[in-house]
């Protein structure tokens, strides 16, 4: 069987690299042919080379770098005998299956309990924020002046509850007479004013946030008989002050 174009070519190279002066004509020949392609630029240097024939030509030379160290590692493999068997010791039997269930669930209390305490530890820590910011807004209020142990009046509607709740007839009736006299007052001094300044300052008494508060603007003015329209011209200095 006739040899291939391959194997020709290494017994041309064999030989001709045993004969010492057939391999330096060769490389000086190699030499030249190399000088004459850098001139016409066929080749070209690296610092010559745009950044797209840098990388083609790293890409080559990584290819062929691969290929020779995968080559020496072939060959390394083959050169060197293979170990001799060393006697194995008696194997010892491992550990039977309900030990090792038992680790697994000693490993998986172990995570757990972690888990757990550090649940605890990011609640405990929250809720040490709270306390500190309820703190500081304590002291804010503290500073501010504010007295804590003074008690806050009861507001018209507490009243009323109170009134209510703890029934007294005498005491409700007092609170009505109470009631209907003021507006009656109220009504008659509205009444005997002849000046529109004078009914507006008299109106004006019925402008407070209380009675804005609780909607019974409206009905303060109905039932003393105050005119709604004389309340929305100018406004006086004793309305400015309410």
């Amino acid at each position: 069987m006739g040899m291939s174009n391959a194997e020709r070519q290494r017994k041309f190279r064999e030989n001709r690299n045993k004969d010492l002066v057939k391999r330096e004509a060769y490389l000086n020949k190699e030499k030249e042919r190399y000088q004459k392609e850098k001139r016409t630029g066929k080749k070209k240097s690296v610092k010559d080379m745009t950044e797209r024939e840098k990388r083609s030509a790293r890409r080559k030379w990584r290819t062929a770098k691969h290929k020779e160290r995968s080559a020496k590692k072939t060959l390394l493999k083959l050169m060197t005998p293979p170990n001799t068997p060393e006697s194995s010791p008696n194997l010892q039997p491992g550990p039977s299956r309900q030990k090792v269930q038992s680790v697994k669930k000693r490993n998986r209390d172990q995570a757990k309990c972690y888990r757990d305490n550090k649940i605890l530890e990011d609640k405990l820590a929250k809720q040490k924020r709270k306390i500190q910011m309820y703190k500081q807004r304590y002291l804010r209020e503290k500073r501010k002046g504010a007295n804590f142990d003074k008690p806050c009046p009861d507001t018209p509607r507490t009243k009323t509850k109170k009134l209510l709740r703890n029934f007294s007839q005498k005491e409700v009736r007092k609170t009505l007479i109470y009631h209907y006299a003021m507006e009656g007052q109220i009504k008659q001094s509205y009444q005997n004013l002849k000046d529109n300044s004078q009914k507006r300052s008299l109106a004006a008494i019925l402008k407070g946030s209380l009675l804005r508060k609780y909607n019974l603007k409206t009905t303060a003015y109905r039932n003393c008989g105050i005119d709604v329209r004389n309340t929305l011209k100018v406004k006086t200095s004793l309305s400015r002050r309410m």
